[in-house]
C-alpha cells in the first residue's frame, strides 16, 4: 500500500536532513584551496626610464626562477609579465612581415635541477600571439597576464622556473623583426610568500645545448597561486564526525506505516 501523507513527508525531511549533512561535509572535504594571492612580485621600473631587457626569440629560451618558501604548497594561477615586442618593421617595399600574425611564443613552468631549468612540470600558456604585444616605437612597455592552462601543483621548499619560447619565422627578403623583451625589476622591494628566495635567471644556449646562468638580472614578473590547505587533526575529527552522523541518522530511519 502507498504511504499515508503524513508519513511520506517526514521520509522527506529525513532524507532531505542527510541530504544536507552530506552536503556540507563533502564541501568541508573540497575547500581545499584558498583564493589566489600574489606569491612573487617583482616592481617595475617607472615608465620612461631607459632600463635593461632580455630578449626572446631566435630560438633563446629564457628563464627566470623563483623559490617557495617551507610551509604551504601551491596550485599556480597565473602570470603577469612586462614585455614590448621589435616593431613590424619590414624590407625595402615597405611592407610589412607577411609571418608577423603567425608567430606565437609559450610560457612553461620546469622544476630546478642543480640552480638551472630542469624538465618542464606544466604549461602556463601556450600560441600566445607575438602581434598582441605591442610594438616598440610606438608604445612602451607594458604588462600582460597570461592565466595558467594546466593545473600546475607548486610544492613547498622548491624552486621553479618561469621558461618563455618563441620560434623564428621570416619571410626571404623581411628584417628578422621577430623579438620579443622582457624587462627587468627594481632589484629590491619584493612582495610575497617568495620575496626572500633567490630569483636567479638563465638563458638557453642552442648551440651547446645547455642552460647558462645569467647572475644579476631579475625579470619584472608578478606569480599568483592558490595555497593549498592541508586540514588539521581537529577539522579531520569534525569531518569523520559528521560522516559517521550522517551514517546513523540514514540508518535510523524508522518504517513507514501502511495504510491497511
Amino acid at each position: 500500500m502507498a504511504p499515508s501523507p503524513t508519513n511520506f513527508s517526514r521520509q522527506v525531511q529525513r532524507q532531505s536532513g542527510c541530504f544536507a549533512i552530506l552536503v556540507a561535509t563533502l564541501t568541508l572535504l573540497a575547500a581545499t584551496h584558498l583564493p589566489a594571492t600574489v606569491i612573487i612580485d617583482t616592481p617595475a621600473w617607472p615608465t620612461g626610464q631607459i632600463i635593461p631587457a632580455i630578449e626572446i626569440g631566435n630560438g633563446n629560451p629564457q628563464a627566470q626562477s623563483f623559490t617557495l618558501p617551507s610551509g604551504s604548497d601551491y596550485v599556480f594561477e597565473s602570470i603577469t609579465m612586462e614585455l614590448l615586442r621589435d616593431q613590424g618593421r619590414s624590407g625595402g617595399d615597405g611592407m610589412l612581415d607577411p609571418y608577423l600574425d603567425t608567430r606565437t611564443f609559450d610560457i612553461f613552468l620546469y622544476n630546478d635541477a642543480d640552480g638551472l631549468p630542469g624538465s618542464q612540470v606544466g604549461i602556463i600558456s601556450s600560441a600566445n600571439s607575438y602581434a598582441a604585444i605591442k610594438p616598440a616605437g610606438t608604445y612602451d612597455r607594458q604588462n600582460y597576464t597570461f592565466a595558467t592552462q594546466d593545473e600546475i601543483h607548486l610544492t613547498a621548499d622548491s624552486t621553479y622556473w618561469i621558461v618563455v619560447t618563441m620560434e623564428k619565422q621570416t619571410a626571404p627578403g623581411y628584417l628578422s623583426s621577430t623579438s620579443i623583451y622582457w624587462y627587468s625589476a627594481i632589484p629590491f622591494g619584493y612582495t610575497g610568500v617568495a620575496a626572500d628566495g633567490p630569483l636567479d635567471y638563465a638563458w638557453y644556449d642552442s648551440g651547446a645545448g645547455e642552460w647558462i646562468s645569467s647572475p644579476g638580472f631579475t625579470a619584472r614578473f608578478t606569480v599568483t597561486a592558490r595555497e593549498t590547505v592541508i586540514p588539521e587533526p581537529a577539522s579531520w575529527g569534525m569531518i569523520i564526525s559528521l560522516c559517521w552522523l550522517v551514517i546513523v541518522i540514514c540508518l535510523r530511519r524508522k518504517p513507514i506505516a501502511d495504510i491497511r
